[in-house]
């Protein structure tokens, strides 16, 4: 039998929705505690209720107050891409290393933990199905260590409450001080070990269970949160008397721990998605948009009515809909320097000296690289559907070799001095966009995409492994995983393995799925990848030939890493709060 594993379909309006028919039963103010927690419809709204507010798995941006999930951000405080939106305030702010004292981008969520809480505490009071309750149960404490995980990667030790507190408790006791950070990652992984020990949760699903989390969720969970342990204990400081940083000596305990985790998800009933095995590029592109798939472990989902993924409209091409979204995160060239030829050797960076005034196909330029740059990434002359290829450049050259890029027409001799995909409007563009997790054959209205958004997949469990048994000095288990990844997309495997071959193979894999910015944070090289200035390119057409130059944009984007910002500050006012939050995080 097929086996689904899925996320709650998380939206408030889809709650309102699926409860109706409880809800009328009788008047909302004589719905007594006893009655909602006896009736599995009323506590199912209250859990989902709770997964609604985890705005985090936005990618890990929450929402803004306007009601949009500006989910590309946290992909351009990274060695990969910018936005677009050159003007965007709060990413901006971030990318260039003004994150201060009063913070930004924070994920802070303890009132939902406190709903969570008290979810906890009305649900052992009810009368249902063991196996039911369990279910609920398992859902809320995974729902309460994912929150703390998203809080600890930002804040390193927090104040870990496992009971709703009474507001007529002294302030004393209402104001709880910070554990260390230690102790916030050993708390998310033995509330794992409890859902996988207790059985809280299923291995599989049926129908009727679809939208809940596995076991194999919570693996999933230990895995990624054991790694960024593991991490902060080899190459972050203690400080704080332990409220940030991990001694290095608890390294190992944490990357046995993950490698453990990995090995029951790798035992499981995932694989590799491969419905393609004739082209690896659209198989690869496919991955992220077909939802009967095989590698995924956690997915959110979206209907494109009630409940919408702005990611395909963010970052769709420019001309397939509306034309003041789209190209909100644009990659650097040096991050397509970086992918490897499909034969598995390097073409390095390109001779910006000798390419001035060379002329180029796609091909030329690109027709040696490996199937996830094609199926990724999008730049002048990609195949995209509905275009019979892009065209995103900027001006001709005439045939006198004089470059123009206005006219009264806006035109040469009736060609479009601009591709049909250029646009210069509110975008600072770099020459390149992506095509990873867009689709294409979508309806490209205002916020209505629908594809799905993966939180957990094989092929990040794959690189944690690598990367734990490496460290573990198992590195036939590292090399093996590794191969795996790159024998999906036909490269070459590769006989030896180091540091820095598993760390290239995230970086291409694992790209913009809103990890790369925390591997850069957790391996403590944030401040040497990112406090650097990149490259962008502009395309000139060549009229007589039909090929194109290539323009070099030199510091198209300057950006800066502070070693402050591997966390981030607790704020005066959180402090001022609760004066047991204190001292505030290194640096701030």
């Amino acid at each position: 039998m097929k086996k689904y594993i899925n996320i709650l379909i998380i939206a408030f309006s889809f709650l309102i929705v699926s409860c109706d028919n409880v809800l009328d039963r009788q008047p909302l103010d004589i719905i007594t505690d006893k009655m909602v927690w006896n009736d599995p419809k009323l506590i199912e709204a209250n859990l989902l209720d709770i997964y609604s507010r985890m705005t985090f798995m936005y990618n890990e941006v929450g929402q803004l107050p306007t009601g949009r999930n500006e989910q590309y951000l946290i992909n351009i405080v990274t060695d990969q891409a910018t936005n677009g939106r050159d003007w965007w305030s709060n990413g901006k702010k971030y990318q260039t290393g003004l994150l201060e004292q009063t913070g930004g981008w924070e994920y802070w969520d303890y009132a939902t933990i406190r709903k969570i809480n008290d979810f906890l505490v009305k649900i052992n009071t009810s009368s249902m199905d063991k196996t039911q309750k369990d279910m609920f149960i398992g859902s809320a404490r995974f729902a309460r260590a994912y929150i703390y995980f998203a809080m600890v990667k930002r804040f390193g030790g927090l104040p870990i409450i496992l009971t709703p507190q009474s507001v007529d408790l002294p302030i004393d006791e209402l104001q709880v001080p910070r554990s260390t950070e230690k102790q916030s990652y050993d708390y998310i992984l033995a509330e794992c070990d409890t859902i996988i020990n207790n059985q809280l949760l299923p291995k599989t699903l049926d129908v009727s269970q679809k939208g809940y989390p596995t076991v194999y969720v919570a693996y999933a969970l230990k895995n990624r949160a054991a790694l960024y342990a593991a991490s902060i204990a080899r190459w972050g400081t203690v400080s704080n008397g332990g409220l940030t940083g991990i001694p290095i000596e608890e390294q190992n305990r944490y990357w046995q721990i993950s490698y453990e985790a990995a090995q029951a998800i790798i035992a499981g009933p995932f694989s590799l998605y491969k419905k393609n095995l004739n082209d690896a590029s659209e198989n690869y592109r496919m991955l992220f948009i077909d939802e009967d798939n095989t590698e995924v472990i956690w997915a959110k989902y979206y209907d494109g009515i009630r409940v919408t993924n702005d990611w395909s409209v963010d970052n769709g091409l420019n001309g397939w809909t509306q034309d003041w979204l789209t190209d909100n995160i644009c990659p650097y060239l040096e991050f397509i320097e970086s992918f490897e030829n499909a034969d598995g050797t390097i073409p390095g960076k390109w001779n910006r000296t000798a390419m001035n005034n060379q002329l180029y196909t796609y091909n030329d330029l690109f027709g040696k690289l490996e199937p996830r740059f094609h199926a990724m990434i999008f730049t002048q002359g990609s195949n995209w559907s509905g275009f019979n290829s892009v065209g995103c450049y900027n001006g001709i050259r005439r045939a006198d070799g004089r470059i123009i890029r206005s006219s009264a027409t806006n035109t040469y001799n009736g060609i479009p001095l601009t591709g049909k995909n250029y646009r210069a409007f509110q975008r600072v563009l770099s020459g390149f966009g992506i095509k990873k997790g867009v689709d294409p054959t979508g309806i490209p209205t205002t916020f209505k995409g629908k594809n799905m958004k993966i939180q957990f997949r094989l092929g990040e469990i794959l690189l944690n492994f690598s990367e734990a048994a490496y460290y573990l000095n198992k590195t036939d288990s590292a090399l093996w995983a590794v191969n795996q990844i790159r024998a999906r997309v036909n490269l070459p495997a590769i006989t030896d393995i180091s540091e820095e071959k598993i760390r290239h193979e995230r970086k291409i894999e694992l790209a913009f799925e809103a990890l790369r910015h925390w591997d850069l944070k957790r391996w403590r090289t944030a401040v040497a990848e990112i406090s650097k200035s990149w490259t962008g390119v502009n395309y000139v057409l060549d009229y007589t030939t039909g090929k194109f130059l290539v323009e070099f944009i030199n510091n198209y984007k300057v950006t800066s890493f502070k070693d402050k910002h591997y966390y981030f500050p607790i704020t005066p006012t959180r402090i001022a709060n609760n004066p047991k939050l204190a001292p505030e995080n290194p640096g701030y």
